[in-house]
């Protein structure tokens, strides 16, 4: 009776985000010329009243090529012995979830649907060269780590997650949607495009993170509502989607 129930949960979901009666070859829905502000318009969630930390991803290249790092790349739950430097976290969120030119704030390094990039990027630092302890948010129109609240986290993190291992770990990456960017052109089937999407970003921060010999691992069952607490999410606003553990 339970797996009837579940089923029937996911399976009502996605047949409301299903498109009907859309022949596609007549449609010109994709003609930007006619889509109305609220299609077009960005939106970028900043802390204009708290101290921020300037990124600097100019000093780390890498010679491991894509096709390395895709073969190098696995979940690690062990401590790494390679430390989490200013510089390595950096160059991993520029490139995983940060603007590609500022001059185009459209343009990041992976697709959004209609781009309309709903996510947001949050950092749990518990040992990184030169920053402090604390909870961090990626501001991408700056390149800078907005610093949200400064102290040791490691209890809240064993609590959302239920696992000693992560306590233990350098730093933890909340991706989290603001829903209502996407869901205002694409409507219920918005919610596809932001899982979607995080699981774009997050294989660039995967891959980017082997590519300098960090360790990582891809977490998606945590405790939704005690995430939301701790970043203080606008109920019904911002929702936690998907995190990744630095060891």
């Amino acid at each position: 009776m339970l797996i009837m129930k579940m089923t029937n949960y996911y399976m009502s979901y996605h047949e409301s985000s299903c498109i009907e009666g859309r022949h596609m070859k007549k449609e010109t829905w994709t003609d930007s010329s006619h889509w109305p502000k609220e299609w077009t318009e960005l939106e970028f969630k900043t802390y204009p009243r708290f101290p921020a930390i300037e990124l600097n991803s100019n000093y780390i290249t890498s010679t491991m090529s894509l096709v390395e790092a895709l073969q190098g790349r696995e979940s690690l739950r062990t401590s790494s012995e390679e430390i989490l430097t200013f510089e390595k976290l950096s160059y991993i969120l520029k490139y995983s979830f940060g603007l590609k030119n500022i001059t185009q704030k459209n343009r990041r390094y992976y697709p959004s649907a209609g781009a309309r990039f709903p996510l947001e990027c949050y950092i749990l630092i518990n040992n990184c060269e030169r920053i402090e302890k604390g909870i961090f948010h990626y501001n991408v129109l700056d390149d800078t780590l907005e610093i949200l609240s400064k102290g040791n986290f490691r209890e809240q993190i064993e609590d959302i997650f239920g696992f000693e291992w992560i306590r233990e770990s350098q730093a933890v990456i909340f991706l989290a949607a603001q829903l209502g960017r996407t869901i205002v052109k694409y409507g219920e089937r918005g919610y596809r495009f932001a899982l979607i999407e995080a699981g774009h970003a997050m294989q660039n921060f995967c891959l980017l993170s082997r590519s300098v010999n960090l360790s990582t691992t891809t977490v998606g069952g945590f405790a939704d509502h005690k995430v939301s607490r701790l970043l203080r999410f606008s109920k019904d606003k911002e929702i936690p989607l998907y995190s990744a553990v630095i060891t």
